[in-house]
């Protein structure tokens, strides 16, 4: 027994206390959250060991440049899944922080280079491991004897550019998958993989922030140090760019604006609950004229702390809404307080919530207690 980085969790070699029964009753499941391959899911068999790494030889095969031959292993003893790194060069991550030997916990979020993989469980489905669907690069190797019939592993070209897992039905047995004959594969030269991990679309990595909340995803890039940019996209057809460098957020846009104070716009982005992202580590990040200075856990807790703030204010206007001055305008202008006034020839100036909120020298939270304060005294009222 012994202690690991995560949060301090006992390494375990029998499960935890009082919950062996439950968890022994467990299946569980490794699912693909980002990638290519997203929303497949490789079982973890009990008293089974499952190499994971770049080398078509491990159990479960992820071909990017940053995931080393032999990377990491996983396990379940007693009904507890047991992650342990294998000293590799970039690291393996758990919910954001770096492991060596650490028991998982269902909803757990692991990292291996780029790839996000997430621990989930079911009850009542077979123990019986799937086969990997055609052209990935994931194997479900079946366990010694009694052996399944024998399947050649997946070769570097199927590997290519994949991460994948076998496809388990949710709540029912997984259908066994029937692959074409294959030709034995070549072993792998040291050069084969070279090329092969240079074809791969290195640091890509794609997913939904229902599943990856941005403040988990963020924590992951800060300990893995990452560079480049994450898109986000929303149904509404709102889009952000975040600007990574070793890790740090450095600089957000929200629709291609570029003059707004990048911690004003990081506050409200990073409360979004909904969209798509794709993180691109070969995108530039070039030098702002104005960067954010905060830790990225700084910059997160107070945008948690505002959004609460502002929501508790009440029905806001929308970022897109228009205000506009009321005319004839009856209420007195003396009778307001020097931030009102502010706010008020923003208004006049901007109009649109959201320019009004990039313009205001104030915090968004106290810029819509002014517009507030505006709206019910009659000095302003929405457009159309």
């Amino acid at each position: 027994m012994g202690v690991d980085g995560a949060k301090g969790r006992r390494i375990q070699t029998t499960g935890r206390e009082g919950t062996v029964s439950e968890s022994e009753n467990r299946i569980w499941l490794l699912k693909f959250i980002s990638g290519k391959y997203q929303g497949q899911e490789f079982l973890l068999e009990e008293g089974r060991e499952y190499l994971i790494g770049r080398s078509h030889e491990c159990d479960l095969v992820v071909v990017e440049d940053m995931v080393s031959r032999q990377h990491a292993k996983v396990f379940v003893r007693s009904g507890q899944p047991i992650l342990q790194d294998l000293n590799s060069t970039n690291g393996s991550f758990v919910n954001g922080e770096r492991v060596g030997n650490v028991e998982l916990r269902e909803g757990d979020r692991i990292l291996f280079g780029t790839s996000i993989i997430k621990l989930i469980s079911r009850t009542g489905a077979s123990r019986s491991a799937p086969s990997a669907p055609v052209d990935t690069g994931v194997v479900n190797k079946p366990a010694p004897p009694p052996a399944s019939p024998p399947r050649a592993p997946a070769s570097a070209t199927q590997a290519m550019s994949a991460i994948g897992a076998g496809a388990v039905a949710a709540g029912a047995a997984p259908e066994e998958v029937v692959a074409p004959a294959e030709e034995p594969a070549p072993e792998e030269s040291p050069e084969d993989d070279a090329r092969s991990a240079k074809r791969t679309m290195v640091g890509s990595m794609t997913g939904d922030i229902r599943e990856v909340p941005l403040p988990d995803l963020l924590m992951l890039f800060a300990s893995a140090r990452k560079n480049g940019t994450v898109q986000l996209t929303q149904e509404s057809g709102r889009e952000a760019t975040l600007y990574l460098r070793n890790g740090d957020l450095v600089f957000v846009s929200v629709n291609g604006e570029i003059d707004a104070d990048p911690e004003k716009v990081a506050y409200r982005v990073l409360t979004w609950e909904s969209g798509e992202f794709a993180f691109n580590a070969s995108a530039e990040v070039p030098a702002f004229d104005k960067e954010i200075e905060l830790p990225t856990t700084s910059l997160m807790m107070e945008a948690m702390r505002l959004h609460d703030e502002i929501n508790n204010l009440g029905d806001l206007p929308d970022y897109d809404d228009v205000l506009t001055i009321k005319r004839p305008l009856e209420s007195k202008l003396r009778d307001l307080s020097p931030e009102q006034l502010d706010a008020l020839q923003l208004v006049i100036n901007y109009g649109m919530v959201e320019t009004i909120l990039n313009r205001a020298e104030s915090s968004d939270l106290d810029t819509y207690q002014q517009l507030l304060a505006l709206l019910k005294g009659d000095y302003v009222e929405h457009v159309g």
